[in-house]
């Protein structure tokens, strides 16, 4: 799985930050995803003014207002690997 997540076209600093939290699971506190959901917010409003579209930003708002509304959102945005998993 680790190797899946590097190099290649899917590398991204998100991901090189994160993957280990994403391998092993771990999505204990070190950046909330409820601080997401206000970042996409703040994309979808500069995208709004400047007439851009953004073809997956309004599934990923859904996806990360659902993860929040699971009661997740004080968790790391790895916890979002737990909850598609739980579906």
């Amino acid at each position: 799985m680790e190797k899946l997540l590097s190099g290649g076209y899917a590398s991204s600093r998100l991901l090189d930050t994160r993957r280990e939290r994403l391998v092993s699971g771990d999505d204990s506190p070190s950046g909330a995803i409820k601080y997401l959901l206000k970042d996409l917010q703040g994309v979808q409003e500069i995208a709004e003014e400047t007439t851009t579209r953004v073809a997956l930003l309004p599934t990923l708002l859904d996806a990360v207002a659902e993860v929040i509304d699971a009661g997740l959102g004080e968790r790391d945005l790895a916890v979002t690997k737990r909850f598609i998993a739980g579906r």
